[in-house]
């Protein structure tokens, strides 16, 4: 069987910028193990999967290396990116469906927004180790089942962190976000996965989806503009409203082909 395969760099409006993502278009739904086999060797951060199940309305799945993932914004946006500016085989609006979520994608001219319900954060204590190895005062702090949020006072502080992963690998398994608010930007952010390969995130969509309703809260507005400081980041107007995020962005794609696995 001969799959048609996408390298996209998402959240970026050409190549080496944003995050990248492989999009795997399938028939069917092939077994888990492998879908897993696909991820691991692309070996990127995410690979996404869809199958069409309607008119206009895919299912979608995402894996990296190693495990499935809950969600995957930059995913979402680099198989949005294939399916409404690159094949055109849909119009400017089409859903995606997963276990945990359903995503409303919209195409404006060359930027495309993502919808979807909020993940919700809870209050947590500040986690003293984490806060005495990142060298950072943490003002706030919350989780949500995979992540763990720290809000600080100083922006310029998020951008010169260096963590020493080697020292988080057992502190938790979540990944952490560290967070300010910013003049540039309403917020900025980095997100970091000490028990990943890659150890931190150029661009993250579902971090978007914790921070946006806290700092719109915080910050009294319900359009704002993000920024990501790692290094290959990016600006991302972001909105909340009724508990639903939207995201926007652009994607390249890189490169394309196909693969061969036994029927």
């Amino acid at each position: 069987m001969k799959i048609p395969f996408y390298h996209v760099d998402a959240f970026a409006a050409g190549p080496f910028m944003g995050n990248p993502a492989t999009v795997c278009l399938l028939p069917k739904w092939l077994d888990e193990a492998t879908l897993q086999a696909i991820a691991a060797e692309f070996n990127l951060r995410a690979t996404a999967f869809v199958v069409k199940s309607a008119a206009s309305h895919y299912e979608i799945r995402w894996f990296d290396a190693h495990s499935e993932k809950s969600s995957c914004g930059h995913a979402t946006l680099a198989a949005a990116h294939i399916l409404l500016n690159e094949l055109k085989i849909e119009q400017n609006i089409i859903k995606f469906v997963n276990f945990t979520n359903e995503i409303t994608v919209n195409k404006q001219g060359a930027e495309i927004s993502l919808t979807a319900k909020a993940i919700e954060m809870r209050f947590s204590p500040a986690p003293k180790l984490l806060s005495q190895t990142l060298n950072i005062i943490v003002k706030e702090a919350y989780q949500t089942n995979e992540q763990t949020i720290l809000i600080i006072d100083d922006p310029q502080r998020i951008k010169e962190l260096t963590p020493s992963f080697h020292k988080l690998v057992d502190f938790d398994k979540r990944a952490f976000i560290v967070t300010a608010a910013s003049k540039k930007a309403d917020f900025v952010f980095r997100y970091f996965t000490p028990n990943a390969i890659f150890k931190e995130d150029p661009i993250t969509g579902t971090a978007l989806y914790i921070l946006t309703p806290y700092w719109a809260k915080k910050l009294n507005k319900q359009k704002l503009l993000a920024e990501q400081l790692s290094a290959r980041g990016n600006l991302i107007p972001t909105e909340f409203n009724k508990n639903l995020v939207t995201i926007k962005g652009q994607a390249y794609l890189f490169a394309e082909g196909k693969f061969n696995i036994p029927d």
